[in-house]
């Protein structure tokens, strides 16, 4: 299995008092969510069949869109919100999908700083060093726990 550890696209300010859970994606946000999930695609050794992301606005919207792009299926989560973030609960769940996920295919996590460093831990067995600028993510063989790529790896692609 093939885990896939990103952070959302880039959010405009809060402009209400809705407050930071509501935060929508700006349209760069937008642009780089797409682009992320053409980058992904593009790797022919993984198919990304499972999206979980954070059931804050930015996040879920950041989700929808590999959803759509990569036609993974698209599940929202407080486990990898700001306020709710559960590692035991996320690391039951990639034990369900390890069991039941070819090697080549890929659940795809979107949430927030810091918690996409504790995810790539989590998924990796150790701390990696990786700046998560809005949209970038790290593709993790998840039993074998090794870094495939990285967004800075697919942009050598293009």
């Amino acid at each position: 299995m093939i885990v896939i550890v990103m952070r959302h696209g880039e959010a405009q300010g809060c402009h209400t008092l809705a407050g930071d859970r509501y935060r929508q994606l700006s349209p760069n946000g937008i642009k780089q969510a797409q682009e992320a999930a053409k980058a992904i695609m593009a790797n022919p050794d993984l198919k990304v069949v499972q999206v979980l992301a954070s059931n804050y606005d930015r996040a879920a919207q950041t989700g929808a869109q590999v959803a759509e792009l990569t036609q993974g299926e698209l599940s929202l989560t407080p486990d990898l919100s700001i306020s709710g973030e559960d590692l035991h609960s996320l690391a039951l769940k990639l034990g369900e999908l390890e069991a039941v996920l070819k090697e080549n295919e890929a659940v795809v996590l979107v949430s927030h700083i810091p918690i996409v460093y504790d995810l790539v831990e989590l998924a990796l067995g150790k701390t990696f060093a990786f700046p998560f600028y809005t949209a970038s993510y790290v593709v993790i063989d998840y039993s074998k726990k090794k870094v495939i790529e990285t967004s800075n790896d697919a942009k050598d692609r293009f």
